[in-house]
């Protein structure tokens, strides 16, 4: 993550959307947690922040199921990987982000750029 972006909340709303672009072209992908405001009020903003993290953290593990599935409809040379380079640092403790490196290989860059297109 870029080291000026440790709160988004610190920004103001134009520096913010400024952001949007590079922080796309910075991820592979990524995944937004929310929590409403009957959330909020109803579990107070600490709890409702770790929902939301919960939240984003279960959509990276459903976008790695994704990758396992897409393996059965690529090229037999193909080989698609990912890593979690950037999980947390202690277990049963919801980490403030992940960080997850995918990447493939395949016999021609062809075949390569159109697995990447359907990561």
């Amino acid at each position: 993550m870029p080291h000026y972006l440790a709160d988004s909340k610190m920004l103001t709303v134009r520096r913010r959307e400024a952001l949007y672009e590079p922080l796309q072209q910075w991820a592979d992908a990524w995944a937004v947690g929310s929590a409403t405001s009957a959330e909020i009020d109803e579990w107070g903003i600490s709890h409702a922040l770790g929902i939301a993290a919960l939240r984003a953290l279960d959509a990276v593990e459903l976008m790695n199921v994704g990758i396992n599935y897409l393996r059965e409809h690529v090229p037999m040379d193909v080989r698609m990987h990912y890593v979690v380079t950037d999980g947390g640092s202690a277990p049963n403790i919801v980490p403030d982000h992940a960080t997850v490196w995918y990447y493939d290989r395949a016999l021609t860059r062809e075949t390569m750029k159109m697995v990447e297109e359907r990561m």
